[in-house]
């Protein structure tokens, strides 16, 4: 609740800051929150996060949405205050925490397997190494000059 009252303050301040050079301007460069519809959403996104202050399912999942890619885009920094549990602030953590940890065992078995591909490479010269090796000896043995 106390999230998206703060996300409907920071939303209402910058729409009221907005003139409409600068919303054109905005719509034109890298503010692009949703596929084009940035006209749209300016007011939906308003009545979407007021909407689900006062409870109306309806829109709380596009309320997830736009406030998920303003995070993401840097445009929304969720801000705890003294009403904020510090359960919720730990869940947060762990949430980000897991995230962070899923992408670091991503790369390490991507690591490992291109470990195990250079691995199987450097078998695969050191028994070329060996044979070329043995050649070398029958040809020496038969005579034949190796160089």
């Amino acid at each position: 609740m106390d999230r998206a009252l703060i996300a409907v303050d920071k939303l209402n301040a910058w729409y009221q800051s907005q003139d409409r050079d600068s919303v054109q301007s905005y719509i034109k460069a890298d503010g692009d929150l949703n596929k084009g519809n940035v006209a749209r959403d300016a007011g939906f996104g308003r009545k979407a996060l007021t909407d689900s202050v006062n409870g109306n399912p309806r829109l709380q999942a596009r309320y997830e949405e736009i406030v998920s890619e303003m995070q993401e885009k840097k445009w929304l920094l969720v801000e705890f205050n003294d009403t904020t549990s510090r359960e919720h602030i730990n869940d947060i953590a762990s949430e980000a925490i897991q995230k962070e940890l899923e992408k670091t065992r991503r790369h390490i078995a991507e690591l490992e397997s291109k470990l195990a591909k250079a691995n199987a490479k450097i078998a695969q010269i050191e028994l070329q190494f060996s044979q070329l090796s043995e050649m070398r000896e029958v040809m020496i043995e038969l005579g034949f000059p190796t160089r």
